[in-house]
This record gives structure tokens, C-alpha cells and sequence, in this order.
């Protein structure tokens, strides 16, 4: 998954944001992830 299409499905689906946090290992950077979308 790129982060960039992460960002934009945690916009569209707050539900699909929650699923990465919970597979993710770092949940602050997916956190963040959703709020900036680094270059």
C-alpha cells in the first residue's frame, strides 16, 4: 500500500483508517500518514 493512498482512503473511510492503525505496527505514523501525506 502506498501511504499516499492511504492518506486518501483515511479521508474517504475513516473505518478503513481504523483497519490500517490495527494492522499497522506504528499506528502514529499511520496517524500521522492520514493527516500529511509525506513526499
Amino acid at each position: 500500500m502506498d501511504i499516499q493512498r492511504i492518506s486518501t482512503q483515511s479521508q474517504l473511510k475513516p473505518s478503513f483508517a481504523k483497519s490500517v492503525i490495527k494492522l499497522s505496527p506504528k499506528p502514529r505514523m499511520v496517524r500521522a500518514a492520514g493527516k500529511e501525506a509525506p513526499a
